[in-house]
C-alpha cells in the first residue's frame, strides 16, 4: 500500500498580489495533486469566491497540465476590463478540436487532415500564407483548427525552468 502524498497549501493572498502587480500577465499559482482540485480553485478564483481574488471577475484562472496540474492566474481588474483579455485555453490542440472533429461529417478525415497540417507546420510550412483551394471543406476546416489551436497554445504561460 503506497503512502499518501502530503497536502500542499498555496498562499492565495501572495498569488493574487503577484498577479495584481503585473496586470494581464499570467502568474504561476502552484501545482496540484489532481486536475479537479486545480480546476475547482481556478473556478473559485475567477468567480471571486476566495477572499484573495475578490471582487468577482477581477482575476482569471486556468489550469495547465505539464505534467502535473498547475494553476495560472492573472489580474484583469474589474469585470468591464476583463472583456479585454481572452481566456487562454492551454489544452493540446487535438483535445480542443475534439468537438469540431466529432461534428464533422467525416471525423476520421478531419483528424487525419489536422494531424498532417500540424506536422507540416512543425516541419516549417506556413499554412497561413500557403495557397489553398475550397474544394475540400473538411481539409480546410482541419487546417484552420490546427492554426487556431497553435495560436491559442502560443499564448500559454511557459514553465519557468
Amino acid at each position: 500500500m503506497s503512502a499518501k502524498k502530503p497536502l500542499v497549501y498555496h498562499s492565495h493572498q501572495a498569488i493574487a498580489e503577484r498577479a495584481r502587480a503585473c496586470p494581464g500577465e499570467w502568474v504561476w499559482g502552484g501545482t496540484y495533486q489532481t486536475v479537479s482540485g486545480a480546476s475547482m480553485t481556478a473556478r473559485k478564483a475567477s468567480r471571486g469566491e476566495r477572499p484573495a481574488y475578490e471582487p468577482a471577475g477581477a482575476y482569471q484562472a486556468v489550469v495547465r497540465r505539464d505534467p502535473r496540474p498547475a494553476l495560472w492566474v492573472r489580474f484583469v481588474g474589474d469585470a468591464q476590463n476583463a472583456a479585454r483579455f481572452d481566456v487562454i485555453d492551454c489544452r493540446p490542440v487535438s483535445q480542443v478540436a475534439r468537438s469540431r472533429r466529432l461534428q464533422s461529417e467525416q471525423p476520421a478525415k478531419f483528424q487525419m487532415c489536422m494531424s498532417r497540417a500540424l506536422a507540416a507546420i512543425k516541419g516549417g510550412a506556413d499554412l497561413a500564407t500557403a495557397a489553398w483551394a475550397a474544394d475540400d471543406p473538411v481539409k480546410t476546416a482541419a487546417e484552420i483548427e490546427a492554426l487556431a489551436g497553435l495560436r491559442r497554445r502560443s499564448a500559454c504561460p511557459k514553465d519557468a525552468k
